[in-house]
């Protein structure tokens, strides 16, 4: 059985820490298709994210934050046309911004879903502007951008166990089907919302 189509970006959304960036980079190799992380391009453009953070506040980077999620998502659209897909993995934060949220509407959203105490076991976190010496910060952060979360994701992977490789397969394995929303996704056929 041939592969569908990449009709619309892929993008990885997710909690701080949750493997957005790690396995959306896997996946990417796997489909032999660009991968873009939203955070790097932030940085290239605006200098380290919790300096900037620190300097200009959270709205401010919420607006440049949301400026780099539409160039890229562009991007991602002109390059489906002419044939090349590419997989993008945004910052934890990102999708709070109503702009990026609307900018998102057509995309194949992989949201990729962790525990606190998983989070806790293998990051540090003292680098993330929103959890400095704060760990239970993660938890109530998550609690407040789960709805928002749900509400975009067209499917749902866990990576708080199992390794990466096989979550890349796992989710690899459903872009090549065609990107069908699963059962927890709010979204039929990719792009239409239900209101529950």
């Amino acid at each position: 059985m041939s592969a569908s189509p990449i009709t619309e970006p892929i993008v990885f959304i997710g909690p701080m820490a949750s493997g957005k960036s790690s396995i959306g980079r896997r996946v990417a190799k796997q489909l032999g298709v660009p991968f873009v992380d939203s955070d790097k391009v932030f940085v290239a453009e605006h200098g380290v994210i919790a300096d900037y953070f620190t300097s200009h506040g959270e709205q401010a980077f919420r607006d440049r934050e949301a400026d780099v999620v539409e160039a890229l998502l562009l991007q991602s659209r002109a390059d489906l046309a002419s044939g090349q897909p590419s997989v993008i993995a945004l910052g934890g934060g990102a999708i709070v911004s109503e702009r990026t949220r609307a900018n998102l509407a057509d995309a194949h959203i992989v949201l990729v879903m962790t525990t606190e105490e998983a989070v806790l076991g293998r990051s540090n976190l003292s680098s993330r502007p929103l959890l400095a010496n704060d760990p239970g910060a993660w938890s109530r952060i998550l609690a407040e951008r789960l709805p928002l979360y749900k509400q975009l994701a067209s499917a749902t992977f866990d990576t708080s166990r199992l390794p990466k490789d096989q979550i890349a397969n796992s989710i690899t394995a459903w872009v090549e089907a065609g990107c069908q929303p699963d059962e927890s996704s709010t979204r039929r056929n990719g792009h239409d919302r239900i209101n529950a």
